[in-house]
């Protein structure tokens, strides 16, 4: 399989879609790409063809080039990347039959900066800010110094950890001080803030819920946005604060918060752009997909929540101006791949 790695920068006004950055990937798979808290940094994990115990870990930048490639002969199961460039992978290397399990923190010049054997433990979810690295194991937190990769924090939240499909599996602040992610048992869900002192908060979204998602956080990692099917067959979105107030509206759908945490979208055969207060959400405007364009695979909303990134059923890439309503630029996409933003606003 070949893979093509393509990024593209939206800072021209007239949204150019001369490409940046076009590497052939020749024999290498694609795995996942993930963006920093802050919008600064896309970390992009691929697999060697001829080697699948490595993992290849390239680092774009918000300008659309290339901060570092490094291969690292392991085998990432889980990754995250910061908004200084450094990336924090799950490895697990198995030799004569026993697995040793890592964390592996890359720092932004590709070189790697501190490794923690895990011992037996194998971890749910990471996240990396540019102050800790957290874990999730069960209901278990650990925080660890981005510095030196020494364990600051460990404790036992009584809330085990569930499954977050196809989105990331916890996130993280800017920082890495905070952390979240989801539990449910049964019918009842709860987003779990943990803080790297030791502090948590499980806000409970419902009794009644058939399955949820967190979909996305701000940059403090103070709310996260939530899409649910409730137990009465009815869809919602919500908005979940740290401190315990939830914020609903009812539709289907892709749902997200934007980076400054002011701004929310959601995607279903058009998009809708929501004020999110502490009264609740207010949607400002009304944004039509582009002509022949159906579906929503994956959707990203820019840091000030001026533009949307919705990956369509088409593969086909499209950029929107949502404050507006206009249809900005469109890119193929053959892979399908994961949709994130870089961008100032």
């Amino acid at each position: 399989m070949t893979l093509y790695v393509r990024s593209y920068s939206f800072s021209d006004p007239n949204f150019s879609d001369s490409p940046v950055v076009e590497n052939d990937e020749g024999t290498r798979t694609f795995q996942d790409q993930v963006r920093s808290a802050g919008q600064l940094y896309i970390a992009v994990i691929i697999k060697e063809i001829t080697d699948t115990e490595n993992t290849v870990v390239k680092v774009i930048k918000k300008d659309a080039t290339e901060l570092y490639e490094v291969v690292i002969n392991k085998s990432a199961k889980l990754w995250d990347v910061n908004d200084n460039g450094e990336v924090l992978l799950y490895t697990e290397t198995t030799s004569n039959g026993s697995t040793v399990r890592e964390l592996v923190c890359i720092d932004n010049t590709g070189s790697v900066k501190w490794t923690v054997d895990l011992g037996g433990t194998t971890p749910n979810a990471i996240e990396i800010g540019t102050d800790y690295a957290g874990i999730v194991v069960g209901s278990n937190v650990r925080f660890f110094s981005v510095a030196d990769g020494s364990e600051v924090k460990s404790f036992d939240t009584g809330y085990s950890f569930s499954g977050n499909g196809s989105y990331q599996q916890c996130y993280g602040s800017a920082d890495g001080f905070t952390l979240a992610y989801k539990h449910q048992s049964g019918n009842t869900g709860h987003v779990v803030f943990a803080n790297a002192d030791g502090d948590f908060w499980a806000c409970k979204i419902s009794d009644y819920i058939s399955w949820f998602f967190i979909t996305g956080r701000d940059i403090h990692c103070g709310r996260v946005s939530v899409r649910r099917r409730d137990t009465g067959g009815e869809y919602r979105m919500d908005i979940v604060f740290r401190t315990g107030e939830k914020k609903t509206i009812d539709g289907d759908g892709e749902f997200i918060i934007s980076p400054c945490g002011e701004w929310a979208i959601r995607a279903k055969n058009k998009i809708w752009l929501y004020y999110v207060a502490i009264s609740g959400l207010k949607q400002i405007s009304e944004t039509s997909y582009a002509s022949g364009q159906s579906g929503q695979k994956y959707i990203d909303l820019s840091f000030y929540g001026k533009y949307a990134l919705i990956l369509h059923d088409s593969n086909t890439l499209c950029v929107y101006e949502v404050k507006t309503g206009a249809h900005k630029d469109s890119l193929d996409n053959p892979l399908g791949t994961r949709a994130v933003m870089l961008c100032s606003d």
